[in-house]
């Protein structure tokens, strides 16, 4: 059975077509749903208050600066490239 008490549960059930309120409804089945919820009890991650989040200034700055930075390193990857193309140009004339 999938782990329907996992964080992803949502997609667990409905990936089986059925319902969580019925799967709990089901005697065998709850009872492994319980014994799956305890070995997840631990990793759950709390919600961040609003208070702590990042407001969208901030992420579309960061934003901006990623792609900024993707940018750059993609027009130095083709710098570098066009360079190795060059040399083993050079190199393969050299050995004819």
């Amino acid at each position: 059975m999938p782990d329907v008490a996992s964080p992803g549960a949502p997609v667990v059930v409905q990936a089986l077509g059925v319902s969580r309120g019925w799967l709990l409804s089901e005697r065998e089945l709850r009872g492994e749903v319980e014994c799956r919820r305890g070995m997840f009890a631990g990793q759950r991650s709390e919600r961040v208050p609003l208070r702590g989040r990042a407001s969208d200034a901030p992420l579309r700055g960061r934003l901006g600066t990623l792609r900024a930075e993707g940018r750059g390193l993609r027009i130095e990857n083709a710098d570098f490239t066009d360079g190795l193309t060059v040399d083993y140009g050079r190199e393969h004339e050299a050995s004819s």
